[in-house]
């Protein structure tokens, strides 16, 4: 957000050295034409209606990329931020990114604690398909000798008694 306002003020630089010198002309022209792009790229960011993010969301991204590269787990605060915060259609996309950055970046304790948070959001069917996708995708990150589990069914027997019974083999190799 800093770096936003930085370059806001360093295009605002040719602008002033313009206005103040004296043998320039048309300076109500050319202060007018900066102050409404240079306005309308500030109000663009950081306004309630802003195209390109909310301070607030940003200020949500950067503590959620800070807890990837350092693979610690979030506070509650922050699930109670971004609940109240981000809206729920966008709630699936950035836990979806947020969930699979972690995977990437092998936080592995920040992408568990994700998960579980997430699991209520996806609620419907199809979003369920996609959620155990994602648990998948951590499960074989997390535990790599899983990926190469085998499971052979055996015989179903049917005894005397009125129950029948099936055994199931798991091996880890």
């Amino acid at each position: 957000m800093i770096i936003f306002y930085l370059i806001m003020l360093l295009a605002f630089f040719p602008v002033a050295g313009f206005l103040l010198a004296r043998e320039s002309s048309n300076k109500a022209f050319v202060f007018s034409f900066s102050f409404m792009v240079l306005g309308l790229a500030l109000f663009g960011f950081i306004s309630k209606f802003s195209i390109l993010g909310s301070v607030h969301e940003q200020m949500l991204s950067d503590k959620l990329k800070d807890a990837v590269y350092e693979n610690t787990k979030l506070q509650d605060k922050y699930f109670d931020d971004f609940s109240l915060s981000i809206e729920d259609d966008k709630k699936i996309l950035w836990l979806e990114e947020i969930i699979l950055f972690a995977i990437n970046n092998n936080s592995l304790i920040t992408a568990e604690q994700l998960v579980e948070f997430a699991e209520p959001i996806f609620k419907d069917a199809d979003l369920q398909i996609r959620f155990y996708a994602l648990y998948s995708i951590l499960r074989d990150k997390k535990f790599p000798d899983l990926t190469l589990a085998q499971t052979l069914p055996m015989t179903i027997t049917a005894g005397s008694s009125s129950y029948l019974s099936l055994q199931v083999d798991t091996s880890v190799k």
